[in-house]
């Protein structure tokens, strides 16, 4: 789980580079996924449609493998964040999320997964709990 503690510290470019190391390093196959649903960005990081996503698949409650797709060029799988929701904390929160997340842990040795800043976030600890890392980007050194 990559996080900042606000908006333009390089979270998502953090999170991009760190899902082509883990490919490039390791040569297993790896999933990033975009949970900042305020700003997401990693589909202009990567070139990709920014829906479906994960808020898709929340909304719609259709099978995972439609939202789950790999890129054209890169060996990178990814599930965008998809159509903005009304409450982007209702989905974080949730058991089915995390589910998806051991879901998702199962079939990729790597899953990176870029979220919302910790500023005016407070539950996002409940992502963080179902990751078993976490970095945190920072602006400052």
């Amino acid at each position: 789980l990559i996080t900042s503690s606000m908006k333009g510290e390089g979270k998502s470019l953090m999170t991009a580079n760190l899902e082509l190391t883990f490919y490039k390093q390791v040569r297993h196959q790896t999933m990033v996924i975009d949970c900042d649903f305020r700003c997401p960005t990693l589909h202009t990081l990567f070139g990709v449609d920014g829906s479906p996503g994960i808020a898709d698949w929340w909304a719609e409650e259709l099978p995972l493998n439609r939202f789950v797709r790999k890129h054209h060029e890169l060996p990178l799988w990814y599930m965008a964040a998809g159509h903005v929701p009304d409450q982007p904390l209702e989905i974080l929160q949730s058991q089915r999320f995390a589910d998806l997340i051991t879901k998702v842990g199962g079939l990729f040795r790597w899953v990176v997964i870029d979220s919302p800043p910790l500023s005016g976030v407070p539950p996002i600890t409940t992502a963080a709990m179902a990751s078993s890392s976490s970095a945190c980007a920072s602006g400052s050194c």
